[in-house]
């Protein structure tokens, strides 16, 4: 039985010119819910046509049509982050660039509250 997983993605690609590196290490299993995850993303680089898919493959419902908007007059997104803790419960350190400017850092702690809303704290600096 596998308790304790860690990994290396040297090149992930995803569309037409989408591609992410990083590691992962998830601690405690076989109980992924109570088990421990440590994601980094060194790098993660999306362009506009390839980000509507992801973000849904990543939150499982469509978002607001604003969000899409966005993200298409940015052309792309550049990622890095670190994300630690549990699935319902972890903390986020990192930043975005967006094609056409802008940016953002974020240092923040995501929870999950009764009723399956999560609520989020910390800092955003743009």
């Amino acid at each position: 039985m596998v308790s304790d997983l860690r990994g290396e993605i040297y090149r992930a690609s995803l569309g037409t010119n989408t591609s992410m590196s990083g590691s992962f290490r998830i601690k405690d299993l076989p109980d992924w819910q109570r088990s421990m995850y440590r994601i980094d993303i060194d790098k993660l680089h999306a362009e506009a046509e390839d980000i509507h898919p992801l973000m849904e493959s990543v939150v499982k419902q469509e978002l607001p049509q604003i969000v899409y908007d966005i993200v298409h007059r940015s052309d792309y997104v550049d990622l890095s982050a670190s994300l630690l803790g549990r699935l319902d419960d972890f903390h986020v350190n990192g930043d975005v660039s967006v094609g056409g400017g802008g940016g953002l850092s974020a240092d923040v702690d995501i929870e999950k509250q009764q009723g399956g809303r999560y609520s989020v704290s910390g800092m955003l600096n743009t």
